[in-house]
């Protein structure tokens, strides 16, 4: 992904968020209701991704970004 962006996004859903997932984000925890809670290292900002329903039979990923 570059540079890291994470300071400035607040959300990303689909290809985007997969890719952040991907390539730069690290999974940490479970939050306890069943959705995963990743960080960023450059930044260590904190994202929750969410499985939505989409289109077509598929999920799409959303990552909000958590505010402590």
């Amino acid at each position: 992904m570059g540079t890291c962006r994470c300071a400035i996004l607040n959300v990303l859903s689909g290809a985007l968020a997969r890719d952040l997932l991907d390539k730069h984000l690290r999974e940490v925890r479970t939050d306890g209701m069943g959705r995963t809670v990743h960080l960023c290292e450059d930044s260590e900002i904190e994202w929750l991704e969410e499985r939505r329903l989409g289109g077509y039979d598929d999920d799409v990923t959303v990552l909000r970004r958590l505010e402590h």
